[in-house]
């Protein structure tokens, strides 16, 4: 329970001062990496975490993509 408290509190942080929520990649990163990531990220600039959420919905999509064409 207590990561669970964690990412709230760091995810409300994040919405607050980014004003969109934090995306990552969550195939790609383990638990321990998504709440480093969450951390660090949270002292990046608007601008910075605008290309960040960006690139992890590509990646999202992409590995999405990729189970669809993997389909029989």
């Amino acid at each position: 329970m207590r990561h669970r408290a964690q990412l709230i509190e760091l995810n409300r942080r994040y919405l607050a001062r980014f004003g969109f929520p934090f995306i990552i990649c969550a195939r790609l990163n383990s638990r321990d990496a998504i709440f480093g990531n969450l951390r660090a990220r949270l002292t990046n600039s608007r601008d910075q975490e605008l290309q960040n959420a960006l690139t992890q919905v590509g990646q999202i999509a992409r590995l999405r993509l990729l189970d669809i064409l993997a389909e029989p």
